[in-house]
């Protein structure tokens, strides 16, 4: 066995192919090259950080990753990383530290090139795995916030229905939309956020993604339809570089008009005084969102403690798409 560590250009096509086969046989779930490699090179840098373990026949059979960001900590600059897109395959899940292993191998790799950090959002499968034996620390779970425009319209068929739960939302968010341009609020900034230049927001928006401007407010966001219904995914919202009430209800007043959505949601940590969205209580959440990290040995001092606060932390579906 050995465990290599690579840049994303330093994998050849037939490294690729193990890798997407490996992926789609793990998770059953069919996974196209193009795909990988466009996530793992749509980011400022062009490449990604990856780990993969081979047997004598050089058969790739565990992999692991890390995709790089620029964030800011109080306004300074530093790299850090998000782990994901991990498997070993069955016949070699009786090594219960091959991914241990690799991921170690990962974090030397990232610490040489100054990375600060490694986040992550396990799944509800590897979470205990996550801080038992990789050993990183859970900062919070991610929370999640409703408007539900038409929930119930995907179980009728009657028109009126739909339509007048249609017409109460935007009226509703109409409202909203108003008096957010009487009394806006910005929201408090957190010391730890992405680094949103115009050229992360290039690479992190491709075309699943619709976005909207007007003047100084921008958003985006994704639908998805999920079990019949019509769901929206808010992204970003923003106004003059700040999260604002009046750009939360901009972007979703647009969405309900546009897209006629069931729900609209937020995934992530929201400081904002608002009147839109709803915080679903915990017991009533789809399924768990944890944030883990991982402190690499480059992390200055001055970090540390910030870094591991969760209430410095801004992170939502922008930092890692995880519906």
């Amino acid at each position: 066995m050995s465990i290599e560590t690579f840049k994303t250009p330093g994998l050849s096509d037939s490294d690729w192919q193990q890798i997407v086969e490996g992926f789609s046989r793990s998770f059953d779930r069919k996974k196209d090259k193009q795909d990988f490699l466009s996530y793992y090179k749509r980011n400022e840098f062009g490449y990604s950080y990856h780990a993969v373990a081979r047997n004598s026949d050089n058969i790739i059979y565990g992999y692991t990753s890390v995709v790089p960001f620029f964030y800011t900590i109080v306004g300074e600059t530093v790299k850090i990383g998000l782990s994901g897109g991990s498997f070993v395959l069955e016949e070699y899940r009786s090594d219960i530290f091959l991914f241990k292993k690799m991921y170690e191998a990962l974090k030397q790799r990232c610490s040489s090139d100054n990375l600060v950090g490694i986040v992550g959002v396990p799944n509800s499968n590897s979470f205990q795995y996550t801080i038992k034996i990789l050993k990183k620390t859970h900062l919070r779970d991610l929370n999640y916030y409703v408007l539900p425009v038409a929930p119930h319209s995907s179980l009728s068929n009657n028109a009126i229905i739909q339509t007048g739960l249609t017409f109460f939302a935007r009226l509703f968010t109409g409202a909203n939309k108003l008096i957010s341009g009487l009394f806006n609020v910005e929201e408090e900034e957190k010391s730890i956020k992405l680094k949103e230049s115009e050229s992360f927001l290039e690479f992190r928006l491709d075309e699943k993604y619709t976005k909207l401007q007007r003047k100084e407010m921008s958003g985006a966001y994704r639908m998805f339809d999920e079990d019949g219904r019509s769901v929206a995914y808010i992204m970003r919202f923003s106004e003059g570089g700040r999260r604002t009430y009046r750009a939360l209800s901009y972007l979703v007043h647009e969405i309900i008009k546009r897209e006629k959505p069931d729900l609209v949601f937020f995934i992530g940590t929201l400081k904002l005084k608002q009147y839109l969205l709803i915080k679903v209580p915990k017991r009533f959440e789809p399924k768990k969102l944890p944030l883990t990290i991982t402190l690499l040995d480059s992390c200055a001092d001055k970090y540390k403690e910030m870094l591991l606060c969760a209430d410095k932390w801004d992170f939502g579906l922008i930092n890692f798409d995880v519906r």
